[in-house]
């Protein structure tokens, strides 16, 4: 496994200036999220997310109602050259479910990044709690 070092993985957000994004997120993962079960949020590593910092706030936006959201605060950044890299380095249950295989999950993120774009940007783990 091949993990890619980020400074944030190290060192708090030293200029202590919290930022905010805002991200959608289907059904499935916002309810995965809510009922305590995923605490990583897992997204390419593409330009927007390499602003995120340790003890920024993300507004999770249920997809198809804009409307409900929840607020998490930012505690771990990990930083990853492929999909399978961040699963062999974190329990299922905290990036989806335990009743998804592994395989699936790649399949699934497959479906929303290609592999061109993950070979390009890499893969972010994005540890959080609820606030």
């Amino acid at each position: 496994m091949e993990k890619i070092i980020n400074i944030n993985d190290t060192i708090k957000n030293e200029n202590k200036e919290v930022n905010n994004f805002d991200m959608k997120l289907k059904k499935d993962y916002y309810n995965y999220i809510i009922s305590g079960t995923k605490r990583i949020e897992v997204r390419l590593y593409d330009e927007k997310r390499q602003k995120i910092k340790i003890n920024d706030i993300i507004t999770f936006h249920l997809f198809d109602d804009y409307n409900k959201s929840f607020k998490v605060k930012v505690v771990k950044l990990s930083h990853y050259k492929t999909i399978q890299d961040l699963i062999n380095d974190n329990k299922m249950e905290n990036l989806i479910s335990n009743d998804i295989t592994p395989e699936e999950f790649i399949k699934i993120f497959n479906s929303i990044y290609s592999l061109e774009e993950q070979e390009k940007y890499g893969i972010l783990g994005i540890s959080f709690k609820i606030i």
